[in-house]
């Protein structure tokens, strides 16, 4: 596991926790001047959805983990990223393969899926049973 560690370097840009057989990345791992992410060959289910703050992020390497099948909609907020190596993710269904092999499709395929979610900004709650 990653230890903790109470606040990163300010001056951290290249994070390199590759070959570590991670399942997950903790959110206390992220730090706002990292600019080269290295997440490859370790054992992700899914992309951590802290990588999405990062918005200085230029290069992230997510290959070789098997188990991602998709991209989270929330990495079209990653506008500054100009190389994703996600080779070896043979399983991943979304986005579609003509997209996958340019970085920059990619985020702007995911920011268009992001943007089109909807909130819900009032709903009506009725209860309908009998009343004691």
């Amino acid at each position: 596991s990653i230890p903790s560690v109470p606040e990163w370097s300010s001056c951290l840009t290249v994070l390199d926790l590759s070959h570590n057989r991670l399942s997950g990345l903790p959110s206390h791992v992220v730090a706002n001047s990292i600019r080269t992410l290295n997440l490859n060959d370790n054992n992700l289910h899914s992309v951590p959805l802290c990588i999405c703050s990062l918005v200085t992020l230029y290069s992230l390497d997510l290959s070789n983990n098997p188990h991602i099948l998709s991209l989270p909609a929330e990495m079209g907020r990653l506008s500054r990223l100009s190389r994703l190596n996600i080779d070896g993710l043979n399983d991943l269904s979304d986005p579609p393969r003509n997209v996958q092999t340019d970085t920059r499709s990619c985020i702007i395929y995911l920011n268009n899926k992001l943007r089109c979610a909807k909130g819900f900004y009032r709903m009506k709650l009725m209860l309908v049973g009998k009343q004691n």
